[in-house]
């Protein structure tokens, strides 16, 4: 645990119980740090009801996100 899991855990706070919509934007500078973000958001949403979480990342094609 370190910087990325309080910053995840503080959004997801901030969220509530019922989100609606888009809550949160986060934007990172590379690759790795866009995937580690992600990957913190799928291991500490399991822990708040309807909060879900994708990744979109430059480079790939947009077809192969979305699916």
């Amino acid at each position: 645990m370190g910087k990325t899991t309080v910053y995840i855990l503080s959004i997801l706070n901030q969220m509530g119980s019922d989100p609606k919509g888009l809550l949160a934007l986060v934007i990172a500078h590379t690759r790795e740090l866009a995937n580690q973000i992600y990957k913190e958001f799928m291991r500490f949403s399991k822990y708040f009801a309807n909060i879900n979480s994708k990744i979109a990342i430059g480079g790939i094609s947009l077809k192969n996100q979305i699916e």
